[in-house]
């Protein structure tokens, strides 16, 4: 069963009188999975609320019209404001990432995106915006953003990255971005390495690799390996061990498996298994090092 989880963070800085022209106000990852909506005419701190969804389906309440937010989409919200979101009827789980600015660029940058792009937004999971707000996100967890003009700077960085992300649209993928894309889906454990994949769809490794970055934002090790541990936290999670995970994975072996579930999870695979959010998470994101 997915339960709620929910990871906020605030910024408040008290350094200087003077009101910083942009400044991180919060942001957050969660989880929700029931009784879950709020009414935005009840904030009270003047802000601009970018919210992304990563897996399951929200609503936004815009204009008097609801629509529904899925994955790829998101909005981008004045507050405080006549809007609502939450989750919808059904009652399906509403994964998400949130970032709140303010400040007289904001001001500006909100005004624009919405001229140009309205409150509704797509946006690829590796678009440069998303990428932006993980970096943000890793630099919150590890306490690094401890000075007014850091958190400015990244402030600032995440809005044109937004407006970059918006100004180019999606573009479907190539034939053989689909097809690499299916393989390491379907074959992930018999690809032992990248140069297997590009043998397959009969391209040099070189030109593989150099298109998939391109065309995904994510490098094709990256994309290989996260997948192979989405698969190896399954077989964990049926009690399996790291050696049969790892070698039902594509791993060499389970020391080995071990090393690469830190580097990309951030923690031993006994850890992840004794931590009950992680544990129990279905939708678990393994994001490329940045």
């Amino acid at each position: 069963m997915i339960q709620d989880k929910i990871e906020t963070y605030g910024f408040m800085f008290l350094e200087s009188d003077s009101p910083p022209l942009v400044q991180l106000v919060g942001m957050g990852l969660e989880t929700r999975t029931h009784a879950y909506q709020f009414d935005n005419r009840e904030r009270r701190q003047q802000s601009y609320l970018f919210q992304y969804t990563l897996a399951g389906r929200g609503q936004l309440l815009l204009e008097g019209q609801s629509h529904l937010v899925e994955p790829g989409q998101g909005f981008f919200l004045k507050l405080p404001s006549d809007t609502a979101y939450g989750l919808i009827a059904d009652g399906e789980a509403w994964q998400f990432l949130w970032l709140m600015v303010s400040g007289p660029v904001a001001d500006q940058l909100y005004e624009k995106i919405r001229q140009d792009f309205g409150h509704l937004l797509t946006l690829s999971a590796s678009s440069p915006a998303v990428s932006s707000w993980q970096h943000l996100y890793q630099l919150t967890r590890s306490r690094q953003i401890d000075r007014m003009l850091f958190s400015q700077e990244l402030a600032f960085s995440f809005l044109c990255r937004l407006m970059d992300s918006l100004q180019q649209p999606v573009q479907p993928l190539s034939p053989l971005i689909q097809q690499a894309k299916a393989l390491i889906a379907g074959e992930y454990a018999a690809l032992l390495r990248i140069g297997d994949l590009a043998d397959r769809l009969g391209v040099s490794q070189d030109h593989l690799s150099r298109r998939f970055r391109q065309e995904t934002g994510t490098q094709l090790i990256d994309a290989l390996t996260r997948t192979r541990l989405q698969h190896v936290i399954v077989l964990l999670r049926e009690g399996k061990s790291l050696d049969e995970a790892a070698a039902r994975c594509g791993f060499s072996s389970g020391n080995y498996l071990g090393k690469v579930f830190k580097r990309y999870v951030g923690l031993s695979p006994r850890a992840f298994m004794r931590d009950s959010v992680y544990r129990q998470a279905d939708n678990l994101m393994i994001f490329p090092n940045i």
